[in-house]
This record gives structure tokens, C-alpha cells and sequence, in this order.
């Protein structure tokens, strides 16, 4: 049996990010997206958990939302997002 080439283990960047906040009577909702790029040639990335951090300019946290995709195809790019709804103002600067 002869093997040619070798598996390249999945490998899961963040090709691009953004977020909106809208504010409404009641606080503010924060709408977000990343595209999630799998860098491997051959290899699928499953069960990849994602973790999204808003991040106030004094570099502390004031939320977190995560969940699980299924599967990020190899060499593809997959685009997440979804919100997250804050009681007060939500001076969100960065996602991390």
C-alpha cells in the first residue's frame, strides 16, 4: 500500500468580523457576524465551538455568546452570526 500526501489538520480563522448595535427603549442589541475560514486542504473541522466576546474599550468584557457548528468544509469559509440584547447602554468597541 502506498500513501501519497498527508492529512493537514483543520485550522479555523477569523477571515473577517462586525457588529452593529441598534438601541432600543429597553438597552441595546448588538448584532454580529465572523467569517470562520478552515485553512486545511483535506480536512473538515467538526464540532467547531465558537466563542464571540464583546469587548468595552477598557478592554473588559460585558458579554459572551457561544455555540457549536456542526462542520466547517475544508478550505471553505463559513459565515456566522447572530445577537446578543443588553438591559443598558453597551459600549461595545471590538469583538474578540
Amino acid at each position: 500500500m502506498t500513501v501519497v500526501g498527508t492529512l493537514v489538520p483543520p485550522r479555523i480563522i477569523v477571515a473577517d468580523q462586525g457588529f452593529s448595535i441598534r438601541p432600543k427603549r429597553t438597552g441595546n442589541n448588538i448584532s454580529f457576524g465572523v467569517m470562520l475560514k478552515n485553512t486545511s486542504p483535506n480536512a473538515d473541522a467538526l464540532q467547531v465551538y465558537v466563542i464571540v466576546n464583546f469587548v468595552m474599550p477598557d478592554g473588559h468584557l460585558i458579554g459572551t455568546k457561544a455555540e457549536t457548528i456542526e462542520a466547517i468544509p475544508a478550505g471553505r469559509t463559513h459565515a456566522h452570526g447572530g445577537s446578543l440584547s443588553f438591559q443598558g447602554a453597551a459600549p461595545v468597541v471590538r469583538l474578540e
